[in-house]
């Protein structure tokens, strides 16, 4: 009893740790990835509408960016703004009013992000095939009569069921097509159900998620048929098709994509998405959402330009040259402030929002900017000039001075731009070691009892043939002292069978 007791508790224990484990793994963490992101590309985006970074507006609209972004995050966090994550603050500040379509939520993953509106305000829809199967028992369940499937599912378009008669429940596709066919043989068939053969009961779809599979018609219903001048009949009919596959290759459900909030989210989504970039067109919206609302009532801060709202294509250029700087889906649900931060930290590196460098807070303690933004002081420097007391402010002999400098600068490039080539000849002969070194200089020779003034120098040092001969006698002379050390060495080695 002891033992089964155990096992059951292990494998509860294991049962709990996949559950903790399931979903996407997100940073338990600030780490400001998703803040720096959206800063410096609504820096970048400031300046490419002709915003001036000494321009107070400018410093202030990403002030205001940090306000509505945490007025959200306390709303969202019961008042802790550590407590909320991005998707949660874009979903309270509008979002969907700037985002209505389905996107590419991160790179190499085939899963579709969907902002929800109106009723479903503050949620999100996911969809894709990276999303993976569902659950089979939370599909609809299969309707009594086909008519009954082609309304559940709407005219061209497809749906899941799932069928618990005949005491073995299982998953049931279908497709369904309202078309036109003029005469006999014209057909307009909808995509991707243009080779559907309408002259039988079974057809072979060519699709991108398998080679082929098999349709079998389960309805054909001739709604209308009106006779045209040229004596043709036009006929119109609602069909439906089901997809039929052998019964060991069951159909599989897949992820139902209903809306969600962002914190039932994560749990849905693949754990290996976590290290994956965010788009380029996830990071557009965000911004867009931030700044449209930012600007909102705000004549201090720059405009949003809805003529011209920031698009991925600007976004892509800053995935591409910060690849460690990019957020990933992990961080997309990091805590958005540090532990304990009062504040959404939108940093301000390099920001001059009154013309003098600015305090843009820390970024790494979730404090805000002191000055330069609405209502603050304008950020100024102190400078320590201490040093020039009692200085003349008189400039003559700068350019004297400058000069020489100058000249000296001259003098060293055009020094090093010398051929200071270095051949194996210049470094051998320093690897020579108690090889003694002589001195070589001209030869005088005087002429002057053959020829008045004949007298001159024989040179024969730099000759190149005079140098080789050198360092071949000077290399030889050392081989030779080195098998001789060698030999004495050997000749004093005792013999074997000698020692005692």
């Amino acid at each position: 009893m002891r033992f089964r007791s155990l096992v059951v508790w292990v494998l509860a224990l294991f049962m709990v740790s996949e559950s903790a484990l399931a979903g996407l793994a997100v940073p338990s963490t600030y780490n400001a990835k998703v803040n720096t992101a959206i800063s410096q590309n609504l820096q970048t985006s400031f300046i490419k509408r002709g915003f001036a970074a000494n321009d107070p507006r400018y410093g202030a609209t990403l002030d205001a960016v940090s306000n509505v972004a945490t007025t959200a995050a306390m709303a969202v966090g019961g008042g802790v703004v550590a407590g909320a994550t991005w998707p949660a603050i874009l979903a309270g500040v509008g979002i969907s009013a700037a985002a209505s379509v389905a996107v590419p939520w991160v790179m190499n993953k085939a899963i579709n992000w969907l902002w929800g509106s109106g009723t479903n305000d503050g949620k999100v829809q996911l969809s894709g095939a990276d999303m993976g199967t569902g659950d089979p028992t939370k599909l609809p369940g299969m309707p009594a009569t086909y008519p009954l499937v082609f309304s559940a599912i709407g005219p061209n378009g497809s749906g899941f069921f799932y069928d618990t008669s005949g005491g073995q429940p299982k998953v049931r596709m279908f497709r369904t097509l309202e078309l036109q066919c003029v005469g006999m043989s014209s057909c307009g068939v909808p995509a991707p159900y243009s080779n559907l053969n309408l002259n039988e009961d079974f057809a072979t779809i060519w699709d991108s998620q398998t080679t082929h599979r098999f349709w079998a018609r389960r309805q054909n219903t001739l709604l209308s048929s009106v006779k045209g001048a040229d004596g043709n009949y036009t006929n119109t009919y609602d069909q439906v098709w089901e997809l039929t596959t052998p019964t060991t290759n069951p159909i599989t459900a897949p992820y139902q994509g209903t809306y969600k909030s962002p914190a039932d989210l994560v749990n849905d989504l693949p754990a290996d998405a976590a290290n994956q970039p965010v788009t380029a067109q996830m990071m557009a919206d965000a911004l867009n959402a931030l700044w449209k609302k930012a600007a909102e009532n705000n004549p201090n801060v720059l405009p949003w330009p809805s003529a011209d709202p920031i698009k991925p294509g600007e976004v892509q250029p800053w995935l591409d040259a910060n690849p460690n700087g990019v957020p990933k889906g992990g961080d997309w649900f990091s805590p958005v402030s540090p532990a304990g931060g009062t504040a959404v930290p939108i940093p301000k590196t390099g920001i001059d929002p009154g013309g003098n460098p600015g305090n843009g807070g820390d970024p790494s303690t979730g404090t805000g900017p002191t000055c330069g933004g609405t209502g603050q002081p304008r950020c100024g420097v102190d400078v320590d000039d201490s040093g020039f007391d009692g200085k003349s402010a008189d400039s003559s002999g700068l350019s004297t001075q400058l000069d020489k400098l100058d000249a000296n600068y001259q003098a060293r490039v055009d020094a090093n731009q010398g051929d200071h080539g270095v051949s194996w000849r210049d470094m051998l002969p320093d690897l020579r070691f108690g090889m003694p070194k002589v001195g070589c200089q001209a030869i005088p020779l005087d002429l002057t009892a053959v020829s008045s003034g004949l007298r001159f120098n024989l040179d024969i040092c730099d000759n190149p043939l005079i140098v080789l001969i050198k360092q071949i006698e000077a290399w030889a002379l050392y081989v030779f002292t080195a098998f001789y050390i060698w030999r004495r060495f050997r000749s004093s080695e005792v013999p074997a069978g000698a020692e005692q």
